[in-house]
């Protein structure tokens, strides 16, 4: 996870680095700094209250096959760049998150469930 949020990181600055030297809009430095602290935060929060135990779901029903699950997500991703950037696309972009968190967390406490899913998400 470390190597992750560094190359992460990373990148994010190569983004940020080709956006300065362009005309495009840039964020003011109290709103870049408001954006870190909140990512400090919440990535504290979660570091500090871990994995919960998960109460698996009433009944025999077992877990999707992984390449059901990484199709579902690559729709899912794709569903969420194609809205217009307007009010309506990011009510979208919230209805297919939505959607997403929805399916992953019941999928994700069915017996089953495993390594592979989580790949495939």
């Amino acid at each position: 996870m470390t190597l992750v949020g560094l190359l992460y990181l990373g990148g994010s600055l190569l983004i940020f680095a080709d956006h300065v030297n362009s005309e495009q809009f840039l964020a003011s430095a109290p709103q870049l700094a408001g954006a870190a602290a909140v990512v400090v935060a919440l990535t504290a929060a979660a570091v500090v209250l871990g994995r919960r135990g998960r109460r698996p779901l009433a009944g025999p029903r077992r877990a999707p096959r992984p390449v059901l699950v990484g199709s579902f997500a690559l729709a899912a991703a794709v569903g969420f760049q194609l809205p217009p950037p307007s009010w309506l696309g990011v009510a979208a972009g919230a209805v297919i998150a939505a959607i997403v968190v929805l399916a992953t967390s019941r999928w994700s406490r069915r017996t089953g469930w495993g390594s592979a899913h989580i790949l495939a998400l």
